[in-house]
């Protein structure tokens, strides 16, 4: 990480990777290995003012796969845009917006996956001639934070994601989701906060399946 002035700062680094190859319908994991021949290289840009911050980064990966016969890989990339921008003293926005094809790996609904015998890999798979194919998604979120008082503020937001799914992709993998929240905190001291947050959230497979829900959570912090 290197300051190149006052407000900006660039940063390169080299992460372990790991291949999560999506394994085709009707397939199982066992005689699919993922591999993984080079670390992934990020670099980002950060620039920093009196209204907050501004980020933008950018991803290379080598994705790969193998089994007792084929092997084959292909390369995966991504670009990323977030940023804490401050409209007034008492009111900010935060927001990210990534795309790219291969990354689902650095995506939370994504990767990860409890349930990720039923869904597949996230990262690549077969295209209908059998050749590897780096699997293209956009995410991104935007949240209104609202300082009421000292005692008293609120967040209000959305969060979005699209798959663009093969066609030997499996029929639970995750095609989209969106996410969506208010809250409403409470600030008695410096040292405790507690609050109220309504969450609802939908999501649906590659096949058409669909579902939603609703939350309601209460929570209360201490800080010492």
């Amino acid at each position: 990480s290197t300051a190149i002035s006052k407000k900006s700062r660039i940063m390169f680094t080299i992460e372990k990777s790991s291949s999560d190859f999506a394994v085709p319908k009707n397939a199982s994991r066992a005689g699919y290995d993922d591999v993984t021949e080079l670390p992934d290289f990020t670099a980002s840009y950060t620039y920093s003012a009196d209204f907050g911050y501004v980020k933008s980064a950018v991803i290379l990966r080598k994705l790969g796969y193998e089994t007792a016969t084929t092997k084959d890989t292909t390369m995966g990339w991504g670009l990323n845009i977030s940023g804490n921008v401050s409209l007034t003293p008492d009111d900010s926005v935060q927001f990210q917006l990534a795309h790219g094809e291969g990354i689902g790996r650095y995506i939370n609904d994504t990767c990860c996956s409890y349930y990720a015998d039923d869904t597949g890999g996230v990262d690549g798979g077969l295209d209908a001639n059998g050749d590897l194919t780096a699997i293209p998604v956009t995410a991104g979120y935007v949240y209104y934070n609202k300082q009421w008082n000292k005692k008293w503020s609120s967040a209000i937001g959305y969060s979005y994601l699209s798959v663009d799914n093969l066609v030997t992709q499996k029929e639970k993998a995750l095609k989209n989701s969106t996410y969506t929240s208010t809250n409403l905190i409470w600030y008695p001291t410096t040292q405790v906060k507690a609050g109220v947050e309504v969450l609802y959230g939908d999501v649906q497979s590659n096949s058409g399946l669909e579902a939603d829900n609703y939350r309601l959570q209460l929570s209360v912090g201490f800080k010492y």
